[in-house]
This record gives structure tokens, sequence and C-alpha cells, in this order.
């Protein structure tokens, strides 16, 4: 159950990181709006992830 949570966790956060660094450190670096809200939009969602990953390997 860790390995689930942590790996959904990169997973989810993995695309904000990315956009991030690339504001941060490319100049001339251009994204449309959507491509900027879509990894902000999972990040958001990893706060259903973990109850949902805990919830579900309970049952079990």
């Amino acid at each position: 159950m860790a390995v689930l949570m942590c790996v959904c966790f990169m997973a989810i956060w993995a695309p904000y990181a990315v956009l991030s660094i690339c504001f941060s450190y490319i100049p001339k670096f251009d994204v449309t709006a959507v491509q900027s809200v879509i990894p902000t939009v999972l990040a958001k969602f990893s706060h259903v992830t973990n109850p949902l990953v805990s919830s579900s390997s309970s049952l079990s």
C-alpha cells in the first residue's frame, strides 16, 4: 500500500514540478492556459487519491 501511495503521489505531482522548474529556469518557456491548468488540477487531485488508495486497500 505504501508503494502504491508513493507512486500515485509522484505521478500526480511530477507534471506540476516539471512545469514549475521549466518556468523558473527556461527564460522563454511559454505554455497555453490549458497546458498550465492541467498540472495544477492534477496536483489538487492528489488530496483525493490518498484516501481512495487507503480505503481500497483496507477493504481487502
